[in-house]
């Protein structure tokens, strides 16, 4: 064998080594460019559900706006409704207001005649008690001792 025949031979196998990386550094690099490519579609996907969720979001805040302002409209008609019946029937506020005030003092004052008798009862069961001998230093103190607290309770509402 010649020296060219054996440079030929040796190229051709650096050749066919050279070709065969080269194939395999090509399908490892066509693989990735799939792997993107799927990575890519996934991430197309992803935020296209990330927009269809904003939309949603969006149309959702949009109509419970439309419904605050709507029941805000509703609750300021009522409450102008509500005036002008005031005003029609001769009422004012401050007539609902002294009305329901009196009615509530007129409460107070009938549990505090239920209270002074019950204590009065109280005290004439205590007397009979007592002229009857039973415990009268007892009864007396106890009966002192009601007499002072109802009349703070008569005193301070």
């Amino acid at each position: 064998m010649t020296g060219l025949e054996s440079q030929t031979r040796d190229l051709a196998s650096k050749h066919s080594s050279l070709g065969q990386s080269l194939q395999g550094e090509l399908a490892a690099s066509e693989r990735r460019v799939s792997d993107l490519k799927d990575e890519l579609a996934a991430a197309k996907r992803r935020q296209e559900q990330h927009t269809q969720a904003n939309d949603d979001l969006k149309t959702r805040l949009a109509e419970e706006r439309q419904a605050r302002e709507e029941a805000v409209r509703q609750s300021a008609s009522k409450c102008v409704s509500s005036m002008f019946y005031f005003m029609r029937f001769g009422f004012t506020m401050s007539t609902y207001i002294r009305d329901s005030s009196i009615s509530n003092l007129a409460d107070s004052v009938s549990s505090l005649e239920k209270q002074v008798a019950q204590m009065t009862a109280e005290k004439d069961d205590l007397l009979v008690k007592i002229e009857a001998g039973e415990g009268a230093n007892t009864a007396l103190t106890q009966l002192k001792q009601e007499n002072v607290s109802g009349t703070v309770k008569l005193l301070v509402p």
